[in-house]
């Protein structure tokens, strides 16, 4: 029988050994199945935690997030991605959907606004929706972002049998792109 893959490499085992942990040192680690305790002493062991970071994950309502990164974060980050409520029912993911119009609006030109700051001058901003808020989002965008940075918008098909089986059954989103 022939071998496939690295045969210097220890192989895995449930627990892992000690060996192939240290041969295998960019493996992701999951802490949903840590205890809090453990998890602070985890990050705590880590020397030099920021600066070894390639990345950032930040589990919190977006708003409040977005403020959390304004000074540290000015000008540094290279692309921003929102997937915002669509105001529709057309998603089983819970956001509080069905907003008026107005308040939609002013929800998104609220995180808008605090993301600019972040962006660096080569940055993307990219926002996801559908048909439903498209057109005030991309008003929303032209506004704070100017028109004159609008990238494209791209169309994404995420459901060929429709959502909307009595009338038009539309079957995209949309990715609206700044620069």
């Amino acid at each position: 029988d022939e071998i496939e893959g690295d045969i210097t490499c220890p192989a895995f085992t449930n627990p892992p050994t000690q060996n192939f942990l240290k041969v295998n040192d960019k493996l992701m680690l999951d802490t949903r199945f840590f205890d809090e305790i453990f998890k602070a002493k985890l990050l705590s062991s880590i020397q030099g935690f920021d600066e070894q970071c390639d990345g950032l994950l930040i589990h919190s309502e977006n708003f409040q997030a977005l403020n959390l990164i304004q000074n540290r974060y000015r000008e540094q980050v290279k692309c921003v991605y929102i997937d915002p409520p669509y105001n529709t029912n057309a998603s089983e993911i819970l956001y509080k959907n069905e907003l008026k119009h107005s308040s939609w609006l002013s929800l998104i030109q609220n995180r808008i606004e605090l993301t600019l700051p972040i962006l660096s001058n080569s940055g993307i901003l990219e926002v996801a929706i559908d048909n439903v808020e498209l057109h005030k989002l991309e008003g929303v965008l032209k506004q704070t972002c100017g028109e004159e940075n609008h990238v494209t918008t791209i169309a994404i098909m995420n459901n060929p049998k429709g959502r909307d089986q009595e009338h038009i059954a539309e079957s995209h989103d949309y990715t609206l792109l700044y620069a």
